[in-house]
């Protein structure tokens, strides 16, 4: 797979170091063998000494797509502490940047962020996500992270448990940092949730969940990258890209709604796994970018829930990263030169497999715009169109058509 033509030759040396500890696909994330199981039986086979002992293994080579010292922390106030959650009344642990520019009566824009992990492992205290977040910060906003319960392992939040509880630490603390904006010194007007992967999915959950608590208001955009949002694996009809780009990076198995919680796909519920929205789920939305990386294979699910939105008559807008797998802004940063990742507005893709239809974003530049999107978002303003909230040409992959999961019935994308 490192081999793959389409691949910018930035992300191959991580495939190829993967290759040569005998796999050509770092992470299956989900198994066929974890089908009609509990659960509880998928938990405690996870936990197990000898999966902790490879699952550590795996974080510890992720933990070197990420040098700390590549994007220093002394340009940012850095606070860490803890929010109690509801219903459950547990207690959330947080990380929070905001650039020391800035004095406190100053309202700073945020960026609410979810980790990835298929919601189900890793934390925003590992090193990669720590330099992901100070980039991000270095646009001059605030970051908020926070680890959630995961579904499978533990955290630096030590409680694991199904669907819904990592979505309802993720809406109780979006609501806790909007009521706490003034604390924090940051612009409550101008707050947008983001994440990668499983926190791409929790991004659109815990939009969708606010949307049901009639509190949108807190929100001014949200911004889901390479979103984790099917449940079912691998569905190749609707989303050509599960067997496009499957085993690049990840290794898509049929296992992931029971890793999660069974019951929430069961119920074809939107906020356990978003492609169930409908388009009338997404009407009301406030403002969206969606990121998706071209070779990966959950690259459709993302396109397919950004036409969804347009369908919608939301202000959306979809990118695609031509030349990068899944999460091709993490495991590119330490192959690019030491300028490059102390310069990320100056980053260039040099992948030449760039079609015209797509904007196409280099990888510094998705944090940059990650940033100016919390900037440019102001509450009262979802329905006007903005420098980085406009409606792009489709992008095209297969046919253009998509499920419309209310009717269960194919339709024609509109134009």
């Amino acid at each position: 797979m490192a081999d793959d033509p389409r691949l910018d030759p930035r992300q191959r040396p991580l495939l190829k170091m993967m290759e040569g500890r005998g796999s050509s696909s770092a992470m299956v994330i989900s198994k066929e063998s974890e089908k009609d199981n509990t659960w509880e039986e998928i938990y405690a086979r996870a936990n197990t000494p000898a999966r902790q002992k490879q699952m550590q293994a795996t974080f510890k080579m992720m933990e070197g797509l990420g040098d700390t010292n590549s994007v220093p922390v002394s340009t940012l106030d850095v606070q860490e502490g803890t929010f109690i959650s509801n219903p459950d009344n547990n207690h959330v642990p947080f990380v929070f940047f905001r650039p020391k520019k800035y004095n406190q009566m100053d309202k700073v824009p945020c960026v609410y962020y979810l980790h990835g992990g298929g919601m189900s492992s890793l934390s925003v205290f590992y090193s990669f996500y720590q330099v992901w977040l100070r980039r991000i910060a270095n646009q001059n906003v605030a970051v908020f992270a926070i680890d959630f319960r995961n579904s499978l392992t533990p955290s630096k939040n030590p409680i694991v448990a199904p669907f819904p509880a990592g979505l309802n630490d993720c809406v109780a603390g979006i609501q806790w940092l909007h009521e706490n904006a003034g604390k924090f010194g940051i612009d409550s007007e101008r707050i947008i949730i983001a994440g990668e992967s499983g926190g791409g999915n929790l991004t659109i959950a815990t939009t969708l969940k606010l949307k049901q608590l009639n509190k949108l208001h807190i929100i001014s955009g949200f911004y889901p990258l390479c979103p984790y949002i099917a449940g079912e694996y691998p569905q190749k009809e609707q989303f050509p890209s599960h067997e496009e780009n499957n085993g690049i990076l990840l290794t898509l198995g049929g296992g992931s709604k029971y890793i999660y919680g069974i019951d929430g796909f069961n119920n074809k519920d939107p906020l356990a796994w978003p492609s169930f929205a409908t388009i009338e789920d997404c009407k009301g939305l406030p403002p969206v970018i969606v990121v998706v990386n071209k070779c990966d294979p959950l690259r459709d699910e993302g396109i397919d829930f950004y036409r969804k939105c347009m369908c919608a008559g939301v202000n959306a807008q979809c990118r695609i990263v031509v030349g990068t797998m899944h999460g091709g802004k993490f495991n590119a940063l330490d192959v690019e030169t030491k300028q490059t990742l102390l310069n990320m507005k100056n980053v260039v893709d040099t992948n030449a497999d760039i079609e015209n239809a797509y904007t196409v974003p280099s990888f510094g530049e998705i944090a940059s715009q990650c940033a100016q999107f919390s900037v440019s978002r102001k509450r009262g303003t979802a329905n006007k169109k903005s420098d980085y909230c406009k409606v792009d040409r489709l992008i095209p992959y297969s046919t253009p058509r998509m499920l419309d999961t209310s009717t269960n019935k194919v339709i024609t994308l509109c134009m």
